[in-house]
């Protein structure tokens, strides 16, 4: 499993061990930028979770571009904002902030549909 930008806390990180059993790995980027040269360095990526307040774009900004590229890949939108910008993709997956590990688990394995 491969993910573009997030600011998780390092509680939520423990959820991708599990993960690692199954074959899947955890990948950071520091910026919505970092995440787009990801995408377009063809990296194999199963879902995203991005943070909305991010340098340079939003986290729905990023998603837009990301689905016009790959418009299969799952996004999980993680904000500690109530009111988003119109938008689209304002209605994205979302896990609002704080979360517990386990909410955040939950919903990457609704997105991903695995249990």
């Amino acid at each position: 499993m491969r993910y573009s930008p997030t600011d998780m806390p390092a509680a939520a990180c423990t959820c991708w061990k599990g993960y690692r059993a199954r074959g899947r790995r955890r990948s950071d980027c520091n910026s919505g930028k970092r995440a787009l040269e990801v995408i377009d360095a063809g990296q194999m990526i199963d879902l995203m979770v991005t943070d909305q307040a991010m340098p340079e774009m939003t986290g729905i900004q990023l998603a837009e571009i990301v689905r016009s590229k790959r418009p299969n890949l799952p996004v999980l939108l993680a904000t500690g904002y109530t009111d988003l910008p119109a938008s689209r993709f304002a209605n994205l997956p979302r896990l609002s902030k704080p979360y517990q590990q386990a909410q955040l688990q939950a919903e990457i394995e609704k997105l991903l549909d695995i249990a």
